[in-house]
């Protein structure tokens, strides 16, 4: 999108998601295309992304912006000078010293392209963050049997640094794109140390992603990762990228849940596979009954929203071929398809949207202890799962 940048097919998009009665996009600023130099933020693209502003209040939108937008289903979009020379897939420890001062220095060109225009409704900081670099391991003692990760004071000071630079401009909220893989593993990322520096918490996660969801259908999967996320961070909660792609016409999904990038099987069915898809996908009618049941229990929960990965299928020749060579899920996951027909969940979100549901209290179940739960990892997890499904039920 920003190299190309079509303004009318643009519009027509935003025109769309308006008339379905949804208010609100998530955009990735391409970390690489904003910054293609570390003392420099690409004047041409910083315009683009006013142009776009613009468009988003012609279409009486909004517009979350991700800054640092530089990580999908494993595919870094990394400018070169931020990667680490060792691991060139994985971004440099960008939480201290030079790569922190160049990122400060970004946000804050981003923020002042716009200031506080009223069409932002909030800035996302950084993208799954963890996935581009993991926080340095090692623990310390902070009392009795507890710990804490050593890279907690370090993450918390560059989380707190981007928001200063983003609000030293722009008068909005400002959250972090954290992903389910900081509560299903242990990378070091605790949600208090980051909750002190965001208004609030955001945590993507999908059904087919998440190891103890009991199925692809499973509508408790992502409002208890909501659930752990705003007990563990003290802060409301926002649940973004909750889409899980459809199978192909008279195709079955290949899986239930889908496994990680690295643990794929080697002997995987083609794409052109007559009937399966290579990867966890619901039928079109299915992903509508999942996006109604989980948008319900995250309302009656108490959160504060949810975002819908994404807007519209990838065409066979979309210019994002690595991403679908790798993770060819993320080709179907649209509210339509890559014709432009709108799918059932279109419908869906449209009828959620039209009953203007308003963020109620949350009324959550007692949690035990982050250290703890980490600590004892992966059982935690079941064992809390199948707390909060009972809870549910009583």
């Amino acid at each position: 999108m920003w190299r190309l940048f079509d303004e009318g097919e643009i519009r027509e998009d935003f025109a769309r998601i308006a008339e379905l009665g949804l208010d609100t996009v998530r955009v990735f600023l391409r970390w690489d295309e904003f910054a293609p130099e570390r003392e420099r933020t690409d004047p041409a693209t910083l315009d683009r992304f006013a142009r776009l502003v613009g468009l988003v209040r012609d279409a009486g939108l909004r517009i979350m912006p991700v800054l640092l937008g530089a990580e999908v289903a494993g595919v870094p979009f990394l400018p070169d000078w931020a990667r680490d020379e060792r691991h060139p897939g994985h971004a440099g420890n960008f939480y201290t010293r030079e790569l922190l001062d160049a990122q400060v220095r970004y946000a804050g060109d981003v923020a002042a392209s716009v200031g506080s225009d009223p069409s932002i409704a909030a800035w996302d900081l950084a993208h799954r963050f963890s996935s581009m670099r993991a926080p340095r391991s090692g623990k310390l003692r902070t009392g009795g049997h507890e710990t804490a990760p050593a890279s907690d004071a370090e993450i918390s000071a560059w989380a707190l640094a981007l928001k200063r630079a983003v609000t030293a401009h722009s008068r909005h909220p400002v959250t972090m794109g954290t992903s389910s893989e900081d509560l299903t593993t242990d990378r070091n990322v605790r949600l208090a140390a980051l909750g002190t520096a965001l208004d609030f918490t955001s945590i993507q996660g999908a059904s087919i992603a998440l190891p103890f969801a009991r199925n692809r259908l499973d509508p408790e999967a992502v409002p208890f990762l909501a659930f752990v996320a705003a007990s563990f961070s003290f802060r409301p909660v926002l649940a973004t990228a909750i889409g899980v792609p459809t199978c192909g016409r008279n195709k079955l999904s290949l899986f239930e849940t889908l496994p990680a990038l690295e643990d794929l099987p080697f002997q995987m069915p083609a794409t052109d596979d007559p009937l399966f898809e290579p990867y966890a996908c619901l039928t079109e009618d299915e992903q509508a009954t999942y996006a109604k049941a989980t948008l319900e229990r995250l309302h009656a929960d108490g959160r504060l929203g949810a975002y819908w990965w994404c807007w519209s299928d990838y065409p066979a020749d979309a210019p994002l071929a690595p991403i679908v060579e790798r993770a060819p899920f993320v080709r179907a996951c649209g509210i339509i398809r890559a014709d432009g027909s709108p799918k059932p969940i279109a419908s869906v979100l449209s009828a959620f949207a039209a009953d203007a549901p308003t963020v109620l209290a949350a009324h959550d179940m007692p949690m035990i202890s982050a250290e703890y739960y980490y600590r004892t990892l992966p059982t935690s997890m079941r064992t809390v799962y199948e707390a909060f499904l009972l809870h549910r039920t009583a």
